[in-house]
Formats: C-alpha cells, structure tokens, sequence
C-alpha cells in the first residue's frame, strides 16, 4: 500500500485500504479504487484518475451527513491504454481546512489476443479466419499473435500465458481440436491422449495448461500475474456440441468476488463447420465485440442477419443457415465484452470504457 500524507490532518491510500493490490489490469473488468481520510475538519472532496483522466468523483454537499473518510472505486476497459504500459491510479482528496492529500500507484496492463488458423483452411479461399480476427482487433488495445503454419499443441499452451482473447480455426470433435504441427514430446501432465499426427489439445489440456499458467490465487491477484482468458472461439466442427471447451476459462473465478466465469465466455458450434466460412464466422462474431457488444449481442446480429448472400454461416450442411440460438453455443457469461467496460448486462456506460461501482 501506498500512502502520501501533504499535511497532518488528511491521508490518501492508492488503492483503496484495506484492498490487495493488483498485479496487473486486464480486461473489460479492471478495478482501481483509491481512499481518503481526514482528522481535522471534515472530508469535502475525492477525485480519482487513471492516467489523469477523471473517472470518479464526489463533493460533500452542506446540509448532508459529514464524512471523515471515503472511497471511490471504478470498473474501467483496461483496453483502452496501451498492452504493457502502466496505468497510474491517483486518487486526491480535501478537507474543510483545505488541506490535501494525494496516493499514487502504477499497475501494468495486460492484453493479448491469440488467433491461430490451420494452414490448410489458410490455403482454402474463405478460410482465413484468424487474419480476419487480426485485421478487425487491429488497434483495439491489445497486443496480437497470428499463426497460421506449424503451431503444435505446445504452442497452444504456451501462447495461453497471457491471452484474453483466443480464437482458433481447424479441424475437431467436442474433445479436441487440431493443431497446424506435432510435438514430439508433450509434456508430462498435459496429455493429448493417444492420437498422432497435428492432433492438438484436448478439452482437459485446456484447464491443466490454464491452471499451470495461472498459479495460485485468482486473477489479477495471481501471483505469476498471469490473466485468465476472456472470450475463446473454437471455429471447429462440434465445439460446441458439449460443454468441455469451458476449461479455458480456468480458474472461473476473478479475485473480486465470487461470481462464476464474470466477464468471460467460450463460442463453439454445435455441429458441422465449414472451412470456406471461417472468414465469415469470424467477421460476424469479431467486428460487434472489437467494438464494444457483449457476446450474446454478436450472436443475435448473426442470427438476424445471415442472408444466404452475404458472409453466409451454415452449419450442419451447406444448405443450412445459422438462424437460430441452438445452433450456435455459448458457455460461460452472456454480457462478456472485450472492448468497452463490463456492465453485466446489455447497456452499454454512459462513459463508454469506466463507470464508477461500490
């Protein structure tokens, strides 16, 4: 904890007392706080900055009951600054004798998004959904990796360290997906069972890979300070048609409260895919997030606009349009967005990347 006291009657905390300290912000749900407390007077203002933007603030109004101390905290798209450069919270404060206080703390942002292509699909007209990915994040506030030749399982794993966004278009089942190339020697305790080839990570590699990146505690106070993913899409034939992929959202849990997977969700299909589409089934789910939709919001946009002759979606046969919500799946939160803040709903903050919160 930080503390700056300017003079004997006021002090500042950044972040707010009594909270842990980040290790990094990542994601739509970032929280800064920051606190203020006065033994003389009476407390009369607070300001609270993230890289000198005001983003929360509060007045005693006279006739209201006083306050001697106080907090504000926001929820803010962490997106919105650079990936790895440090945003500094500052949080000021006054007090009736006009004397100040002020608290600083700089905290690393954290996001990536991963798209990995099948050079086969990559080499097929339409089939380039991972360029498509990138093109559409470009500029959006996060750091990017794109393959589309010779990523093996390993790959895969490693890649997870830092990734809030995935996006994968290949070959697979409900249990597995492809990947471009081989490892000769997976490594122990994360099995790929006893198939050969470019077969890629199975559903449980997922969460073991994730747990083993992860480390202990629960983001973004993991001590390896490693985030947890944010929105995975498996652009793979039966992704969907279970519920395994969820293990990517290991460990489901965020270390401010106890709400299951909160601002994170996995799209799959629950049915046959198509590798001339993947440019399509991209397009439609990425162009509304990079822009600010919750996940449930492209998927409707999708359902409602999947004209046969524009960026068309089938699944199960190529007579077969995608235009309703059984025939796409998504596991984990409906309101996940990965630009603009987290509400947990539909609408959309006045302020369009904070909003202030309790």
């Amino acid at each position: 904890m930080m503390v700056v006291s300017a003079s004997a009657g006021i002090t500042a905390w950044c972040p707010a007392q009594g909270e842990s300290v980040p290790f990094y912000f990542s994601g739509t749900k970032s929280i800064a706080s920051g606190s203020v407390s006065t033994n003389a007077g009476i407390l009369v203002s607070m300001r609270l900055y993230l890289n000198n933007n005001l983003v929360s603030s509060w007045d005693w109004v006279p006739g209201n009951v006083v306050q001697y101390n106080g907090s504000l905290r926001v929820m803010f798209d962490s997106s919105h600054f650079a990936p790895g450069s440090l945003v500094t919270v500052k949080v000021v404060g006054f007090n009736s004798p006009n004397e100040s206080a002020e608290a600083t703390r700089q905290i690393i942002v954290r996001n990536r998004c991963v798209a990995l292509n099948l050079r086969e699909f990559w080499e097929t007209p339409g089939g380039s959904g991972a360029g498509t990915v990138t093109v559409l994040m470009g500029g959006k506030g996060y750091d990017q990796v794109y393959e589309y030749q010779g990523w093996s399982p390993v790959n895969c794993l490693g890649y997870m360290a830092n990734s809030g966004v995935w996006y994968v278009a290949t070959h697979g089942t409900s249990a597995y997906h492809d990947t471009d190339a081989s490892d000769p020697d997976p490594p122990v305790g994360l099995e790929y069972g006893d198939r050969m080839g470019t077969a890629g990570p199975e559903a449980n590699s997922y969460e073991a890979g994730r747990e083993y990146h992860n480390g202990a505690r629960f983001p973004p106070f993991n001590l390896p300070g490693r985030p947890q993913m944010a929105f995975a899409m498996f652009d793979s034939c039966h992704s969907g048609s279970t519920t395994l992929f969820d293990r990517i959202m290991f460990p489901y849990y965020d270390g401010y409260d106890l709400t299951y997977c909160k601002d994170q969700s996995v799209l799959g299909w629950p049915g046959c895919a198509f590798d001339v589409e993947r440019e399509n089934t991209s397009w439609w789910i990425f162009h509304r997030l990079a822009t600010g939709s919750t996940a449930t919001q492209a998927i409707m946009h999708l359902i409602h606009n999947n004209p046969g002759n524009n960026r068309p979606v089938h699944i199960h046969s190529m007579t077969n349009l995608v235009d309703s919500l059984d025939e796409i799946t998504l596991l984990g939160d409906p309101h996940t967005r990965i630009k603009g803040v987290y509400t947990g709903n539909s609408m959309t903050s006045v302020n369009t990347w904070f909003r202030s919160i309790q």
